[in-house]
């Protein structure tokens, strides 16, 4: 039994440390405005791994990202975000973090969970698309690296980077179940995994 936990151990850091950030394909290109956080940036550290920081000064889709909190300003700063090449033609695309603005002003938070992601999906220098993924609240949607097989989970199979959240138990975080959603024929698709679903 002890050997079972270890082994599962193993492969969720396995699983999580390959979504690093500063793992992604060289063969990438990325020719946006839009630029990672340095390797050793003291400026900013995230917490949450297969996510990071990014900054760049974006004339396009302004109002989306105003929408789900994040400014002009804040973005040629720093904002959290995920990074991949989701609809595989070679170019990075970014997954900016926001959260849903019409609850702040309801509701008076002053510093909610994400839970509102644009993804924006680059050709060059060009937003070529967008698409908005809502999650469950307060959990990270981060970077699901490209595997070959399902996994011990039944985490599923998928030929470019995705994205993926993970689900909770007894409100921790449990890693052994989630929702990957993968770019295929235009859009996001849901799957999840696990012994229960994550949504």
């Amino acid at each position: 039994m002890r050997t079972a936990w270890l082994l599962l151990l193993i492969f969720i850091f396995g699983l999580l440390t390959k979504g690093q950030q500063l793992d992604l394909s060289e063969k990438v290109k990325n020719d946006s405005p839009l630029r990672l956080q340095a390797k050793d940036s003291p400026k900013k550290i995230t917490d949450v791994i297969g996510a990071t920081y990014c900054f760049g000064d974006l004339d396009t889709c302004l109002n989306l990202l105003i929408n789900i909190g994040v400014s002009k300003y804040r973005l040629t700063k720093f904002t959290q975000c995920t990074a991949g090449d989701f609809d595989g033609n070679g170019f990075l695309d970014f997954v900016i973090w926001g959260h849903d603005t019409t609850k702040i002003k309801d509701e008076g938070i002053d510093w909610p969970d994400y839970e509102n992601y644009l993804v924006l999906f680059f050709k060059g220098t060009g937003v070529v698309r967008t698409e908005l993924i809502k999650t469950e609240k307060g959990l990270p949607l981060v970077h699901y690296p490209p595997r070959l097989t399902k996994g011990p989970n039944g985490e599923p199979v998928s030929k470019t980077d995705a994205l993926w959240t993970w689900g909770q138990t007894d409100d921790n975080d449990d890693y052994t179940k989630g929702t990957v959603y993968i770019f295929d024929d235009g859009r996001f698709t849901s799957i999840s995994f696990g012994q229960h679903n994550a949504r």
